[in-house]
Formats: C-alpha cells, sequence, structure tokens
C-alpha cells in the first residue's frame, strides 16, 4: 500500500476537529500542530487585513472528490496499476474542468501573503476551539445551539450565536490552491501517458503537498469569490461547518501547515 501522504493527515485534522466538539463541555485536548492554528486566529482576530465576510465558509464536494482521486491514483501506482491510476487521473481531471466556473466563487485570497487574489478552494470547513477557550457552564447553551444549527443546515445561524455569546472560537479550513492542483493534476497525466510514472507520482505528491490547512477566528472569515476585495463588517468589529461543532487544525496567520 502508499505511505500515507500529508493531504491525507491534514484532511484528517480537519476531520477530527467535529469529533473534538461533539459534547460542548469535552475537555480539549489539541495537538501541537493545532495551537499553530489558534495562535495565528487570535493574531488575526486583533486586525483583518484582509477581506472578510460574516458568512461561513462554503467547502467544495468536488475538490475533495478530486482529491480523493488523487489519492486513490498515488496508491494504484505504488502497487504497479497504471492503467487504474490513469482512469482516476482522467476522471478527476474531467471532474475538475467541469465544475471550475462554479469553483472559482468559491477560492480565497491567501491571507498569509497579504494579496487579494483569490487562489485557495475550501474542501474541508469545521469549527474549532479558539486557543483561550475552556467549556463552562456559560458557554455550554451557546454551544448546544451552535451545535443544533450546525446539524439542521444553518451555519450562518451558528456563527451568529457564537459571535453574540463572545466565544473563542474558529473556522478550520483544508484547502487546495486550484490553479496550481489543476497544473499539477496535468503534469501527471502527461507523465503517465509516456509511461513516466515517476514523474506522476512526483506530480501527485506535490498536488497533495500543496494542500494547506488554515484557521481564522469567527470574527475574520476571508471573503470567498470574486468579490474578495471588497470588505465586509466582520472585519470592522473584529474586535464555516459540515458536521459537529469544533475541533482544531493547523495553519498560520492563517498560515498553512505542510
Amino acid at each position: 500500500m502508499a505511505q500515507r501522504s500529508k493531504f491525507g493527515r491534514k484532511v484528517a485534522i480537519v476531520v477530527a476537529t467535529a469529533a473534538v466538539l461533539a459534547s460542548p463541555v469535552a475537555t480539549v485536548a489539541v495537538a501541537a500542530e493545532n495551537g499553530k492554528v489558534a495562535e495565528q486566529a487570535e493574531a488575526a482576530k486583533a486586525k483583518a487585513d484582509y477581506a472578510t465576510q460574516d458568512e461561513f465558509l462554503k467547502a467544495s464536494d468536488e475538490g475533495l472528490q478530486v482529491l480523493s482521486k488523487i489519492h486513490q491514483a498515488r496508491a494504484e501506482l505504488y502497487d504497479g496499476q497504471k492503467d487504474a491510476a490513469a482512469k482516476l487521473l482522467d476522471e478527476a481531471s474531467t471532474q475538475l474542468g467541469t465544475a471550475k466556473g462554479d469553483l472559482k466563487q468559491m477560492l480565497v485570497a491567501d491571507t498569509k501573503s497579504g494579496s487579494e487574489d483569490p487562489v485557495y478552494l475550501p474542501v474541508d470547513v469545521q469549527i474549532g476551539y479558539g486557543e483561550t477557550f475552556v467549556p463552562d457552564d456559560s458557554s455550554r447553551q451557546a454551544l448546544s445551539e451552535a451545535g443544533a444549527q450546525l446539524q439542521s443546515d444553518q451555519p450562518d445561524k451558528a456563527l451568529e450565536t457564537l459571535r453574540v455569546a463572545n466565544l473563542d472560537m474558529q473556522v478550520i479550513a483544508a484547502m487546495m490552491p486550484l490553479d496550481q492542483a489543476s497544473a499539477h493534476l496535468s503534469d501527471a497525466q502527461k507523465a503517465i501517458g509516456s509511461g513516466d510514472t515517476a514523474s506522476a507520482q512526483a506530480s501527485l505528491a506535490a498536488l497533495e503537498d500543496s494542500v494547506v490547512v488554515q484557521g481564522w477566528n469567527i470574527d475574520a472569515i476571508p471573503k470567498q469569490g470574486d468579490k474578495a476585495v471588497q470588505q465586509s463588517s466582520a472585519a470592522d468589529t473584529v474586535g464555516g461547518m459540515q458536521g459537529a461543532l469544533p475541533g482544531a487544525a493547523s495553519g498560520q496567520q492563517p498560515t498553512a501547515v505542510n
């Protein structure tokens, strides 16, 4: 079997987030990587120098499916199954090409770099605890209410509930740079077509390694889509989720964890 990739580890970090908050009063035991996210989210809390939005981050199912196919293709190549890997990459390429126009409306800027160009596609988004958060009786009601809102597919209401309660929470996302990922995928397809499976593996590894995990305070969620240069009220008042309430992941300012 293929070795576990950094992509698999990164997405696992985000997925594990949901389990941590399965119980609003659970003890927060966060890995060292998660602490980095919390620290950077706290820094972003003071002043968001990038375009923000009040809404929860939308994650792309298509993007996650493409990454899953990439991961499977690497495993097939590792096992010497070139044809199976090529088929998976063709499917991933078709899926990405078909959805690419719509996916651009979901991109966010690299808030670490200060650029306003939307480049990252969120593929998994959760709500996690901030570094200073400690579950207690006063926070239990807000967490329970927000959790119920998330379960009923009302993430924006959940964010508002957490903001009104003034809880130290953050939005954590696993994201891939869309154009860069497309280029790596194309390179891998060409390499397999010419019989160069080693180069194909290298391109797919580079694609998976390009996935980053970043975290932001709930009052400093980056803007998605073409209007990413427009500032929302969230940044002025500074002081996203598919699943249960929170946990944590890793990244930086919100910064990438590689």
